[in-house]
């Protein structure tokens, strides 16, 4: 039996904000792929974000919910800065959201390209959680 690769990583953040012109620099420790119970999260906060879908929402505000309620629910540790803007939230910039997401994002397609690879490995092979071991 081969290990899952592990699921949390260290990345680092360094982008500067479009409105402040503010450097946001930081470790985020974050989940690298989500299970079915983060995305049951991250569907009741963007819900709580934008309560009413049947309303026309412009797109950058539904950009900034998704983008807000992927973060709370990846980030596993992040600098003070995050946790004092209430995990991006009380940021006047997005774009430290966006890049963040997206570099948690990469990191997804990393983890699945590993998860490919250890199965190319053995075809007859059972990939195991670390939890599931125990």
């Amino acid at each position: 039996m081969k290990k899952l690769p592990d699921t949390t990583a260290m990345v680092s953040l360094d982008s500067v904000g479009e409105k402040t012109q503010s450097r946001f620099i930081g470790q985020f420790k974050i989940k690298r792929i989500l299970t079915n119970s983060d995305y049951f999260a991250l569907e009741r906060i963007y819900a709580q974000l934008l309560p009413s879908r049947d309303r026309e929402v412009a797109e950058d505000i539904r950009l900034k919910a998704a983008a807000v309620a992927e973060l709370s629910v990846r980030i596993i540790e992040g600098p003070a800065w995050w946790e004092g803007s209430k995990q991006g939230q009380l940021m006047v910039d997005s774009q430290p959201l966006f890049d963040l997401a997206m570099i948690c994002n990469e990191e997804e397609k990393k983890w699945s390209q590993q998860v490919a690879d250890l199965a190319k490995e053995e075809s007859n092979a059972v990939l195991v959680p670390e939890s599931a071991e125990s």
